[in-house]
């Protein structure tokens, strides 16, 4: 079934070019089939769409996956060196890559220029919670609420980080408060 979604998937994107979820989905399909070509699957869905974090997060899985970090870190410093998806990409190489400091340099960049973004905030926050900076994980996690105040994985990772920093009481109200709002799922 999976090779032929992916002829389907290629049949549409060759007429239908400028769909960028379809470029997404072919490159999900070739992914998975560890074909090489996912990479450029994803360039094209990044490419119609650049300030997707998902697209360019898909396309550094694909050039990591192919053993080409290095080579996409280099396009991405080219590519957008003050651009918030282009650091987030960057930080999520540079984490794979064993440089979680760095990593953390560029996502705290990310969140500076895009208060507003979710994706660079809960990757910045997964970081920090692997460090001694579980704290600052907290506030990045309370600052992100504030501009996405319904987003359940911001709430759920909050509740996380209070629980460990032994915060359990509050942990549950948030928690509790995210179930009541989205649901058990």
């Amino acid at each position: 079934p999976i090779l032929r979604a992916q002829s389907l998937l290629l049949r549409c994107c060759g007429l239908h070019p400028e769909h960028h979820e379809a470029w997404d989905a072919l490159g999900l399909a070739l992914l998975r089939l560890e074909d090489p070509m996912a990479e450029a699957a994803f360039a094209e869905a990044n490419g119609l769409v650049p300030g997707n974090y998902d697209y360019a997060l898909r396309r550094v899985e694909a050039a990591w996956r192919r053993g080409r970090g290095v080579e996409e870190l280099a396009r991405l410093e080219v590519a957008g060196p003050a651009d918030p998806v282009c650091l987030t990409a960057r930080a999520s190489l540079l984490e794979r890559m064993g440089q979680r400091n760095s990593a953390i340099d560029l996502l705290e960049a990310a969140t500076a220029i895009a208060p507003d973004s979710v994706t660079p905030a809960l990757m910045l926050a997964g970081l920090l919670t692997r460090t001694p900076r579980v704290a600052e994980a907290e506030a990045v996690l309370r600052r992100a609420l504030e501009m996405a105040p319904d987003h359940p994985r911001l709430e759920n990772d909050l509740g996380a980080v209070l629980m460990r920093r032994h915060k359990h009481a509050e942990a549950v109200r948030v928690l509790e408060a995210a179930r009541v709002r989205h649901g058990d799922d």
